[in-house]
């Protein structure tokens, strides 16, 4: 999950080439299918909601390795 998340989040330099930009113009062209004039407000949306999403889904990702890395610490014998 962490892995994902980073992939698509701001802090890998390659991000926006090779997953971003391709997702955004994807929702963007799916936008343009019901109403043409979106095309560019909806790129730049998509484009905004991968990073952003990228982001939460690498601090759920971590959150959840972190808590299970704790709770085999208290856990041993």
């Amino acid at each position: 999950m962490a892995t994902i998340g980073y992939m698509l989040s701001p802090l890998s330099w390659w991000n926006d080439l090779y997953l971003n930009i391709p997702l955004a113009y994807l929702g963007a062209w799916l936008a343009s299918l019901f109403y043409k004039p979106a095309f560019l407000t909806a790129f730049i949306a998509a484009y905004w909601i991968t990073n952003v999403a990228g982001l939460v889904i690498m601090h759920k990702g971590i959150k959840k390795a972190a808590g299970k890395q704790m709770i085999s610490r208290y856990t041993r014998k």
